[in-house]
């Protein structure tokens, strides 16, 4: 069982370590999100109506924010989206994505040509060394 545990944890930090460069844009993102929304809450309110007056306190709830900021751009690109543009033109793109093929290729509401390319070995499994 502590083995199943640590494969898993090893390969969430595999997946994640591939994807650092889309998880660093989709931060920057979620964090211009966040900075708008404070923005906007300080249009109204001060930190003084907030009871917060230590800039210790201001620093963290920044921090921990950003820290959200983090954890959600993880979850979104790691779990939900779970697919990576690689390349794109006018003509098409190429995309990698973790998700089962049945549903990618017979996807109702996506009715464009899609063209999968399924990588294999010699023993024709899917595990590619």
């Amino acid at each position: 069982m502590q083995r199943k545990k640590t494969g898993n944890i090893m390969y969430s930090l595999k997946v994640i370590r591939q994807n650092l460069q889309f998880i660093g844009k989709t931060w920057v993102k979620i964090l211009g999100i966040f900075a708008s929304i404070v923005s906007i809450f300080f249009v109204f309110w001060t930190w003084d109506d907030l009871h917060i007056k230590s800039a210790q306190m201001k620093f963290v709830i920044i921090l921990m924010l950003g820290m959200i900021a983090l954890i959600l751009s993880i979850i979104w690109t790691c779990v939900i989206i779970r697919s990576k543009v690689i390349w794109e033109s006018a003509s098409g793109k190429i995309k990698v994505c973790y998700s089962d093929i049945i549903k990618e290729g017979f996807n109702k509401r996506n009715k464009e040509e899609k063209l999968f390319v399924i990588p294999v070995n010699l023993c024709f499994d899917t595990i590619v060394d």
